[in-house]
């Protein structure tokens, strides 16, 4: 070993200098490891938003196909113009490369399940509301009981049962629409 003149605490001290200066703030500025991302959509306006975990909001991390290299431990969600965002995730922590295959869900069809499912329900009350009136109003001391049944049978409860069913069917709908709509994200990870 050659001596510099210098004692061995005092040799260690200025390693651990060089290595808090140089090797230190790199690793810090690499952050986790990373993988290199590619994206797989059925949508070319969906984009790969990294969360900023702070404050909550989103930067742009790549448009497809990619091909960058990101950090695992980032928070990340898929959105885009017409495109209804992805739950947040995070990337994979194996493999050195991975996938998302994208399938975008409407932001159009999740609002228009909103909009049946709120529509449905106001049908479905109303119907619901004309037959139960229609067998209210005949009393029993009417003293035309059979003309008021008939005319309730011919002119209100078919009313009242297209409302009441057809809202039904536009609430089943909705839901069916608004479940079918998310966005989903799959990883097909590779070590190269």
């Amino acid at each position: 070993m050659v001596s510099l003149g210098m004692s061995a605490p005092a040799t260690r001290a200025r390693v651990l200098l060089a290595c808090a200066l140089f090797v230190v703030p790199r690793a810090a500025l690499a952050g986790t490891p990373g993988v290199q991302v590619d994206i797989r959509s059925d949508s070319p306006s969906a984009t790969l938003k990294q969360v900023v975990e702070t404050t909550g909001s989103d930067q742009l991390a790549c448009t497809p196909p990619c091909g960058r290299w990101l950090p695992r431990d980032a928070l990340y969600r898929i959105s885009g113009d017409g495109v209804r965002d992805s739950v947040r995730f995070r990337l994979p922590e194996n493999g050195k490369r991975t996938t998302l295959v994208v399938q975008t869900g409407s932001s159009a069809r999740h609002g228009a399940g909103w909009g049946l499912i709120a529509a449905g329900g106001a049908a479905s009350v109303a119907g619901f509301v004309i037959l139960m009136n229609g067998w209210g109003a005949i009393g029993p001391d009417s003293p035309d009981k059979m003309a008021e049944l008939a005319r309730w049978e011919t002119h209100w409860k078919p009313i009242g049962e297209i409302l009441s069913f057809g809202g039904v069917a536009a609430v089943a709908t909705g839901i069916y629409l608004i479940v079918t709509s998310r966005t989903r994200v799959r990883f097909e990870t590779t070590e190269w």
